[in-house]
């Protein structure tokens, strides 16, 4: 008396729909069966690194069905068929390191519970039916780098995202900081990864040596996508994830790339979009960022230089993996030092008028007035929005470790710059005149300033660009290192677009062709200092000067020697 089920289905069944199915039952005697039913089970195994360690089989879905109820059946065969629905996120068959299969249970309930129940099983092979959407091609760069300024930069680049199995991943990728670090070999890999399963190893890798690789250059692999791999997709059933994923020896960074990998119909002689990598790619973000902010890409380094604000000199390169920039600008005149703040607490206190400036810098200066007056609150907000900052009368050193090679982090760190730029120029503006300026000489100067459409720096009581008789003159006041006005300068410039540098000119001149500049300002400094320059003529007078005004006889002497440098002795303004 045996009874014998067997299960019975067309194969290749497609997710998304109902698929047929029929369980058989061979019997030699008459028998009352209490039910048939059918279970559809999916399972799926995660391999680990190690090929010998396999995760237990995990249930990430069942279907059941009733395909018959209590029957008397003669002898003979009988055949009980139905219909089993797949969701269309269900994930298909697959082998490898991420295997998904499916058994097909079929149980028939005898009559006597004391006697065992027939059953079946068969495995059932999943396919995905064709998805005829597929995205434009869609290239995507990452890059990663370990927390310490002098480590290791990777970065990884791929052609596209989404694949269909037996296709090939095509990308780059290239290395950054790399200074005298030893780097011999990167793995790249395809690496699937269930989310509620831990652990994985690569499905596909290929060994790139990297003997010889130089800073910023492209390497170039192909990793191809197994036939048989896992897809990729969301699914409410079992979700599986797909990578390329680089490592490099030695080195703790890691680059990931989520891929879609999905049975997309295959690409019919597409050209993929170029994607500039390595050295190419930082160059060109840099040229891009730069331009954004006004800058200009250096011929040859990785580097920016320009003019931000009207005023201030810039610089701009890597450091490490981070950024730093060198500012310049026309001196202050205040004796102003910024510096991180040390152990002993001194300098212009900002405790009560700002708390995180004061906690992170130290400020100096001649004059405390002078120093608050500068440190206005875009300038401190400027200050603190790096890292690293110094800052004196003629310039500034900035450090940041935003990413050098990513174009946002660049993009923000050039505008922090801008702003720093900005408020130094604002600064120098608002700085009111030394101490031992009298109100009465302070609107001396101003007036000067004014009818010669020069620019007053009142801070270091200066002058620049005055127009006086054609000629372009700065005069200002020079102090000694505790910030005591000392001497005046005046300096004359020598117009030498139309004939040339005239170096060869100052050796001609007679030794006593300043005796007429020395003796017009004899009454005032017995021992004036006089600097007869390629493209200046440049007088150094004892003390300050109450009103600038009253250096115009001076002026005058020192134009004709500028008209001798120039080959024009018959004419000027002066004789």
């Amino acid at each position: 008396m045996t009874v014998r089920a067997s299960i019975e289905v067309e194969e290749r069944v497609c997710t998304g729909g109902p698929f047929p199915v029929a369980v058989v039952i061979e019997t030699t005697v008459a028998r009352i069966i209490r039910g048939v039913v059918l279970l559809l089970r999916g399972f799926s195994t995660l391999r680990a690194s190690s090929e010998k360690d396999l995760h237990v089989h995990k249930a990430f879905g069942s279907w059941t069905v009733l395909l018959a109820e209590t029957e008397r059946l003669a002898p003979g065969e009988h055949r009980f068929e139905g219909s089993i629905p797949l969701p269309d996120d269900a994930p298909p068959s697959s082998t490898g390191v991420v295997e998904v299969y499916y058994e097909l249970d079929a149980r028939v309930k005898l009559e006597f519970p004391w006697m065992f129940e027939a059953t079946a099983t068969r495995r059932l092979v999943v396919a995905r039916p064709a998805q005829r959407e597929r995205r434009p091609p869609r290239p995507r760069t990452v890059s990663s780098v370990a927390k310490r300024s002098d480590a290791l930069f990777v970065e990884l680049s791929l052609d596209d995202t989404s694949f269909a199995p037996g296709e090939l991943i095509n990308g780059s990728f290239s290395l950054g900081n790399i200074g005298d670090k030893r780097v011999d070999a990167a793995i790249v890999s395809l690496v699937p990864l269930c989310p509620d399963v831990a652990g994985g190893g690569g499905n596909v890798s290929v060994f790139k040596s990297l003997a010889g690789v130089r800073e910023g250059s492209t390497v170039h692999f192909s990793i191809p996508v197994p036939p048989t791999a896992a897809l990729s997709f969301a699914s409410r059933t079992l979700g599986v994830e797909q990578a390329i994923v680089l490592h490099v020896e030695g080195s703790s960074a890691q680059c990931r790339i989520p891929v879609a990998i999905d049975t997309f119909e295959p690409r019919s002689g597409e050209l993929l979009p170029a994607l500039p990598a390595g050295g190419a790619r930082w160059r060109s973000t840099w040229g891009d960022e730069g331009a954004r902010a006004g800058l200009a890409l250096e011929d040859r380094e990785l580097g920016l230089h320009g003019t931000l604000a009207g005023a201030v000199a810039v610089t701009v390169r890597p450091r490490g993996n981070g950024v730093r920039a060198r500012l310049a600008w026309e001196t202050l005149g205040i004796g102003l030092s910024i510096l991180p703040r040390g152990l002993l607490p001194a300098g212009v206190s900002f405790g009560k008028v700002d708390p995180a400036f004061g906690q992170r810098f130290i400020a100096r200066g001649h004059s405390p007035a002078q120093v608050l007056a500068a440190l206005g609150p875009d300038l401190r907000a400027a200050l603190l929005a790096f890292e690293e900052a110094k800052l004196d009368d003629t310039g500034a050193e900035i450090a940041s470790s935003a990413s050098a090679r990513d174009p946002e982090s660049l993009r923000r760190f050039l505008a922090a710059l801008a702003a720093l730029a900005a408020a130094v120029v604002a600064a120098e503006r608002r700085i009111p005149p030394p101490a031992w300026v009298a109100p009465a000489v302070a609107e001396a100067w101003r007036a000067f300033a004014a009818v010669t459409a020069g620019r007053l720096c009142a801070g270091r009581m200066a002058v620049t660009g005055a127009l006086v008789g054609g000629d372009l003159l700065d005069v200002e006041t020079r102090c000694d290192t505790l910030g005591r006005a000392a001497v005046t300068r005046l300096t004359l410039s020598v117009d030498t677009l139309s004939i040339g540098p005239p170096a060869h000119r100052i050796s001609r001149l007679p030794r006593s062709s300043d005796a007429d500049l020395r003796r017009s300002v004899g009454d005032r400094d017995p021992a004036p200092q006089v600097e007869i320059r390629p493209h200046a003529v440049v007088l150094d007078l004892a003390g300050t000067t109450a009103d600038p005004a009253a250096l115009f006889g001076p002026t005058a002497e020192m134009a004709i020697l500028a008209r001798r440098l120039r080959g024009a002795v018959s004419h000027g303004p002066y004789r």
